[in-house]
């Protein structure tokens, strides 16, 4: 029996859903997004199962009665290799300078 899901935030890395109508027992929310490791979902506050449907998308489990639902991205290793690019950058922006600089030095000479 299908029911309506609305969108009722979308933020980057998650995803808050309305479930318009008590979601039927044994439900499965099918979100055209692929599935990657990092992916949890809560259902009305609760912890629920998030698995991959259809070789690709995500699936996310509805206990019976379900009105809401989050779905969230995290990714330690995005999390870890964010925190050295910021250093990684303003590394390389130094050493351009420098080299820049040098150069311009050589030039006056």
């Amino acid at each position: 029996m299908p029911f309506d899901v609305r969108i009722s935030k979308y933020v980057g890395g998650a995803i808050a859903r309305a479930v318009q109508g008590p979601a039927p027992a044994g439900s499965t929310l099918i979100v055209f997004k692929n599935d990657y490791l990092g992916r949890t979902a809560q259902v009305d506050g609760q912890p629920t199962t998030v698995h991959r449907a259809d070789f690709t998308l995500i699936g996310v489990e509805l206990p019976s009665g379900a009105r809401s639902g989050r779905l969230r991205f995290t990714s330690d290793a995005y999390e870890s290799r964010k925190r050295l690019a910021v250093p990684a950058l303003w590394a390389v922006v130094l050493r351009w300078t420098v080299g820049r600089a040098s150069d311009r030095r050589q030039v006056a000479v």
